[in-house]
């Protein structure tokens, strides 16, 4: 499995139902003229979606997975627990879910938390890896982060 790396849950959720809206399997380029989008975002946004097991790419063609049209066809909170089972084992969910589960009480301090994270992913922008590991986390009830305490947690 790849890596996530869009800090934007809407965007990804966004292009799983512009897909669904689709009677057949459509060209990327014509959604990604359609959206207007820059091109290495949208492209992102693909690859963040193919790493969920949301959408495949086809002789060019975007269509939804299996667990994209099951993704598609429930409500919000069946999409937060579906999503939340996937990124389990996705990167940099894995090892944050691994570091939380081996501390008192699932949770310590954002800055000590981004230094043992810096460990296992030092090219990647430690900014955006905790938009990504917070945003994510949040949304699938997986990950939290308190403001007043500058805490990572697990959700119990």
């Amino acid at each position: 499995m790849g890596i996530i790396n869009n800090p934007s849950v809407s965007m990804i959720v966004g292009l799983v139902e512009r897909v669904s809206d689709l009677k057949n399997p459509e060209d990327v380029a014509q959604i990604d003229d359609d959206l207007g989008m820059e091109k290495s975002e949208f492209f992102n946004i693909i690859d963040d979606a193919e790493t969920l097991d949301l959408v495949k790419i086809v002789d060019g063609n975007i269509q939804l997975t299996d667990f994209g049209i099951k993704f598609a066809n429930s409500g919000i909170q069946e999409r937060k627990k579906l999503l939340a089972e996937k990124i389990k084992n996705i990167e940099p969910f894995k090892t944050a879910i691994e570091i939380l589960e081996h501390k008192p009480n699932k949770k310590m301090n954002k800055e000590k938390f981004l230094e043992e994270m810096k460990k296992y992913f030092y090219s990647i922008d430690q900014d955006k890896l905790f938009k990504v590991i917070v945003n994510w986390g949040r949304y699938t009830k997986l990950i939290g982060y308190s403001i007043d305490n500058d805490e990572v947690y697990i959700y119990k």
